[in-house]
């Protein structure tokens, strides 16, 4: 499956709405097993790698918890940055995809009167606890990017006070904008 079909749909779907109120849910995958992101993300990070793990899958994530139980080290150091490498990959093309995204705002003009939220599922734990993937309980997992792009045309709303960590580690206080029912078209 074309990975970049997510972004086609969803952006000839939100061409059709572009008169009217919308409300769109993209959910881009490829920071998910497997770790293969489309070309050129593939090898953008790491192109000399020449070891077993590549696609990432995660079989091959089961299989490498499996011998480090029984004593066994498969997955190297080596191994260990080229997963990082993908699952960067992964992330630069989920990122290209929502710039395609906003293009397309603002190429239909409504940019300025369109709440966007950029927030993940879970993060990834990427054997920095020895583990992988997300059904694990630490910081990897459960910290979060959340972005809102909110414009001052927007209309009134319930304005609620929280805090978020930024990309630089530090927690900072955060105001959340949650627009009023009525403008959704919910009431």
């Amino acid at each position: 499956l074309d990975p970049r079909l997510v972004n086609t749909m969803a952006l000839e779907w939100i061409e059709e709405q572009a008169g009217r109120p919308f409300f769109a849910l993209v959910h881009y995958y490829e920071t998910h097993t497997p770790y293969d992101p489309p070309a050129p993300y593939d090898w953008r990070y790491d192109p000399d790698y020449k070891g077993p793990f590549h696609p990432f899958t995660q079989s091959l994530g089961v299989e490498v918890l499996r011998q480090r139980k029984e004593g066994r080290e498969v997955f190297s150091e080596r191994d260990h940055q080229h997963l990082l490498a993908l699952y960067d990959g992964g992330v630069a093309f989920a990122d290209e995809m929502v710039g395609a995204l906003m293009d397309k705002l603002d190429q239909l003009g409504i940019a300025d009167n369109t709440l966007v939220i950029v927030t993940a599922d879970h993060g990834e734990e990427l054997f920095d606890h020895g583990v992988f993937e997300h059904d694990w309980m630490f910081n990897t997992n459960l910290l979060v990017p959340s972005d809102l792009n909110i414009d001052a045309s927007m209309p009134a709303a319930i304005r609620t006070s929280g805090q978020m960590y930024g990309t630089d580690g530090n927690l900072y206080d955060t105001k959340y904008v949650i627009p009023d029912r009525s403008y959704a078209g919910l009431y």
